[in-house]
C-alpha cells in the first residue's frame, strides 16, 4: 500500500545529503567494494523508501557464482585479521571493482569512463574485455563498454555488446548494466535507426533495449508491441519484468494514480540492483502528473540506488534538485501571500 504523501516527504529529508555524493567520478577505491541491502530490509514496502541506508563492504572478491558473492574483508577479531562474507545476488546493489591490478592502461580506461571521457575508454576497454578474468569481472567490463559505446552514439555496437552480455547469463544484479531508457531519451536519429534494427534482433535483451529507446517516438506502437511480448516471455523472467516496467512510461492521467500501488509492489519484488530503473519510470510519471512531492521521494530513491555505470543517478539527482528548488520557491511565494 502506498504511503501518504506527507510520509514520503518526511522520508526523503533523511537522504538529501546523499545528493552531493553521487558523482561516479569521485568513487576512488583501494579495494573491491560491494554496496548491498541487508536481508531484513525491504526497498519499498509500506513507505515507498529505503527504510535503512545501503551498506558497503570493502575487500577482495574471491568468487561470484551460482548467485553467491564471497568477499574477504578485514576483521580485527579473527586470528588472521580477515573474514569471509557471503552475499546473495539479489541483495547486491553494485560492485565497484578495483582495477589497479589490471595495469595502468586499463585503470585509466575506467577512470576515463567515470569522468565521462567515453571515446577515450572504448579501445582499451574493448581490448581488456577479451582477456578479463574471472567471468564476473569480464561481465562488468562488458557493461561499462556497452554504456560507453551508447554514450558516443555507437548504438549498434552497444546493442551487439548487449547481445553477448545477455547470452552469458549474467547475475541478476548485472542486469542494471543494460542501457535501457527508463525515461524519455533525447531525440537522436542515429540511435533510433539502430534501435529499429534492434527490434528484430535474435537476442531478447537487445529487443527490449531497442524498444525502450523507441517507446516515445514515431515507432512507439512497434516498440510497445515488442515490450508486450517480452513481458510475457518467461524464458528470462527478470527481463520479462523489466520489459513490463518499461511500459509504465506510457501511462498518463488517471492511469498513473490507479497503477501506482501495483507498480510499487512489482518494484519491491525485483532484485535490489535493478529497482532504480523502474523507480525512475515511476518518478517521471508522478512528476508529469503534477505530484511533485511524491516524485521527489522517488527520484531520491533512484539517486541512492543508481550506483551502476550510466546516467540514471545523475539524472535523478538533477530532477530532485529541480523539484526542491521549485518547491522552495512555491513555499516562499505562499508565505509572502499570507
Amino acid at each position: 500500500m502506498a504511503a501518504p504523501r506527507s510520509a514520503r516527504f518526511r522520508c526523503f529529508l533523511q537522504f538529501v545529503v546523499a545528493i552531493g555524493l553521487l558523482s561516479s567520478g569521485s568513487w576512488a577505491v583501494a579495494a573491491d567494494a560491494v554496496w548491498y541491502l541487508p536481508p531484513a530490509a525491504s526497498s519499498v514496502g509500506q513507505t515507498g523508501w529505503l527504510p535503512q541506508p545501503l551498506r558497503k563492504l570493502s575487500g577482495t572478491i574471491e568468487s561470484f557464482q551460482q548467485g553467491k558473492l564471497q568477499i574477504v574483508v578485514a576483521d580485527a577479531s579473527s586470528v588472521e585479521g580477515l573474514a569471509r562474507r557471503e552475499l546473495d545476488d539479489d541483495r547486491i546493489v553494485w560492485i565497484q571493482v578495483d582495477w589497479s591490478g589490471e595495469g595502468a592502461e586499463v585503470q585509466q580506461a575506467f577512470e576515463d569512463f567515470n569522468n565521462r571521457r567515453f571515446a577515450a575508454c572504448l579501445k582499451p576497454m574493448g581490448e581488456y574485455v577479451k582477456r578479463a578474468k574471472p567471468r564476473w569481472r569480464q561481465l562488468i567490463a562488458y557493461g561499462y563498454l556497452m554504456n560507453a559505446a551508447a554514450a558516443v552514439d555507437k548504438h549498434s555496437a552497444a546493442l551487439a555488446i548487449a547481445a553477448g552480455f545477455h547470452a552469458a547469463a549474467p547475475p541478476a544484479c548485472f542486469y542494471s548494466l543494460l542501457p535501457i531508457a527508463w525515461t524519455r531519451p533525447p531525440i537522436n536519429a542515429a540511435r533510433d535507426q539502430a534501435a529499429v534494427a534492434g527490434l528484430q534482433h535474435a537476442d531478447p535483451a537487445v529487443r527490449v533495449i531497442a524498444a525502450s529507446w523507441l517507446l516515445t517516438g514515431t515507432n512507439r506502437q512497434r516498440a510497445d508491441a515488442v515490450l508486450s511480448r517480452a513481458s510475457n516471455d518467461q524464458t528470462d523472467p527478470l527481463l520479462a519484468r523489466l520489459a513490463d516496467a518499461i511500459r509504465w512510461r506510457t501511462a498518463a492521467g488517471p492511469e498513473i494514480a490507479a497503477s501506482l500501488a501495483t507498480w510499487e509492489r512489482k518494484v519491491d519484488q525485483l532484485p535490489i540492483a535493478v529497482q532504480a530503473g523502474p523507480m525512475a519510470a515511476i518518478a517521471d510519471r508522478l512528476q508529469a502528473s503534477g505530484r511533485g512531492e511524491e516524485a521527489l521521494a522517488w527520484w531520491l530513491s533512484v539517486a541512492e540506488l543508481g550506483k551502476q555505470p550510466g546516467e540514471l543517478a545523475d539524472e535523478a539527482a538533477a530532477k530532485a534538485r529541480q523539484l526542491m528548488e521549485t518547491m522552495a520557491k512555491q513555499a516562499a511565494a505562499d508565505q509572502s501571500n499570507k
